[in-house]
């Protein structure tokens, strides 16, 4: 149910297609895959939803990086998973913060269903596969978790949302940028082609 693309086509799908087509999390609809994706903005169940996927996010990406920095031969790779790593180990603390201040229940910090299975195939690879294919999935979420900080940011009717994903989204945007930079070389793809990061920011 949850198994990812192949190594070829998850490069070619996560740096070329637009990434709301891309990955599989659902921040709003929580275990629901049915979920409405945008759901009700200002409801409770929404806003206890998001922050529970987001401590799931920075799970998964702190357990990942700590996988990159053992496994990964590529110096470059393993010094972005160190700074993401440390991002959001603060990223978590930050939202607990916020949940505590908002009684907002997040829970037991662990992996949903979904990001357990990202986390999961991940484990399974070694060597220059397992580097190929972080890289590439971390394209992938970044550039979605970048449309739903976005959202919730600009447009959310929760403080707490707003709060957190005003402060996070600036360091989720700075990894895309260093992910694409790290994963273009690797897919083939020219230099000179616009990465995602710069077409959904067209004025930076």
């Amino acid at each position: 149910m949850f198994k990812r693309m192949s190594l070829i086509k998850g490069a070619v799908v996560a740096l070329v297609l637009p990434a709301s087509l891309i990955a599989t999390r659902n921040v709003w609809g929580g275990d629901n895959p049915k979920g409405d994706i945008l759901g009700d903005p200002s409801g409770l169940q929404m806003e206890q939803h998001f922050f529970k996927n987001a401590a799931s996010d920075n799970t998964l990406e702190i357990r990942l990086a700590k996988l990159a920095e053992d496994r990964s031969a590529d110096v470059q790779v393993k010094q972005t998973a160190e700074m993401m790593r440390k991002d959001h180990e603060e990223a978590n603390a930050l939202l607990q913060k916020i949940a505590m201040e908002h009684k907002i229940d997040v829970g037991a910090s662990d992996l949903n269903p979904v990001d357990q299975a990202v986390f999961d195939e991940l484990q399974s690879m070694q060597g220059e596969q397992f580097t190929h294919m972080y890289v590439f999935e971390q394209v992938g979420l970044h550039a979605q978790d970048q449309l739903i900080l976005a959202f919730h940011a600009n447009d959310s009717k929760s403080p707490a949302c707003r709060e957190y994903s005003s402060q996070v989204l600036p360091k989720v945007e700075m990894h895309l940028q260093s992910l694409e930079q790290i994963a273009r070389p690797m897919a083939g793809l020219s230099d000179a082609a616009q990465p995602a990061a710069d077409r959904m920011n067209p004025g930076k």
